[in-house]
């Protein structure tokens, strides 16, 4: 995946940022923050984390692969970015074992998501600390999938595609603006379920489009 800088991200990536799932919604998966740790896991410009520490959680550790997409994160005492390759380094030893209360992963699991990955979770992972996530329900087809809108003045363009290997591509334009692309691996819910059984207790909730992913660690 190529990294962007987070205002070139927010150009192409508007509609995500405006009108997806919001993070209010999200946060309330696990209810009360209040005197919690967080980790706001890939978190890009970390408008997740920031309104975790508005609501009441003690420390949020603002996790992603690229520097650059953290410019929105508050300059507070209680706010730690951390730049890692999740898939290779994980989150350790950034952050101490056994003192996260909940991880949050929104719109970005794709990306990162590996037995490794669960492992290092659950190392940081207080017992019976949660891990939230959720990904889109359904596979693309292997026949190019072509959505073109309008939003905020601009047309845009998403292709988006599988393969025989289960691999996802994307390819999102803007007019005027390069074309940023990116793969990832699809997983099924039962693959998932899976791979989250042997770490966590899982509840899998219909979101629609989406599906979220509450992991309790055992």
């Amino acid at each position: 995946m190529k990294y962007l800088a987070f205002e070139e991200y927010k150009k192409l990536y508007l509609k995500y940022l405006e009108y997806g799932r919001s993070p209010e919604a999200f946060l309330k998966e696990d209810g009360d923050l209040s005197g919690k740790i967080v980790i706001d896991l890939c978190c890009g410009n970390g408008r997740l984390g920031n309104l975790a520490l508005k609501k009441g959680a003690n420390t949020v550790y603002f996790v992603d692969g690229c520097l650059d997409m953290m410019t929105d994160i508050s300059p507070v005492i209680n706010a730690k970015k951390i730049v890692t390759n999740l898939r290779v380094q994980g989150v350790c030893p950034y952050i101490p074992e056994e003192s996260v209360d909940v991880i949050f992963c929104q719109q970005a699991i794709n990306y990162v998501f590996c037995e490794y990955l669960l492992k290092a979770l659950c190392i940081v992972l207080k017992q019976g600390g949660k891990f939230i996530f959720n990904t889109f329900k359904h596979k693309p087809p292997s026949m190019p999938q072509i959505d073109s809108y309008h939003c905020d003045g601009y047309n845009f363009t998403e292709v988006s595609w599988s393969d025989t290997c289960d691999n996802i591509y994307h390819v999102q334009i803007r007019e005027g603006r390069a074309p940023h692309s990116h793969s990832f691996k699809y997983f099924s819910q039962d693959q998932y379920s899976l791979l989250l059984s042997e770490f966590f207790t899982v509840e899998c909730k219909d979101n629609g489009k989406s599906l979220v992913y509450i992991c309790q660690k055992k």
